[in-house]
């Protein structure tokens, strides 16, 4: 019978190296880990469209698809054109300006 095994994606800020480790974790077994290693590049025909992929993450692992967009989130990435959460606030209290202004009227200047 195969054993269910768990990828996991974890980031560390490294400064004094000027940027961020990341390692792709198997923990298999008895508590044992397998971890991936440093990827090599291989030059590749541009027609050629057979190529394996970098990583293979099948659905029941989406967890780790998830953890690393937990942890860039972390380190401070966001998606390009997405609001901050800043933006977000602002929006939601003026919203809420809106429905006292209405609803109790109370003036804002």
């Amino acid at each position: 019978m195969a054993q269910e095994s768990r990828l996991r994606i974890q980031i560390i800020d490294q400064p004094f190296k000027m940027g961020r480790d990341l390692y792709i974790v198997q923990d298999v077994l008895h508590g044992r880990s397998s971890i991936a290693l440093p990827l090599t590049m291989r030059e590749i025909d541009p027609v050629a469209s057979s190529e394996s992929p970098t990583l293979h993450i099948p659905y029941q692992d989406d967890g780790v698809l998830q953890s690393l967009m937990d942890q860039l989130w972390r380190q401070g990435f966001r998606p390009l054109g997405s609001i901050t959460d800043t933006e977000a606030m602002e929006r939601h209290l003026s919203d809420m300006r809106v429905i006292v202004e209405e609803q109790l009227m109370i003036t804002f200047d």
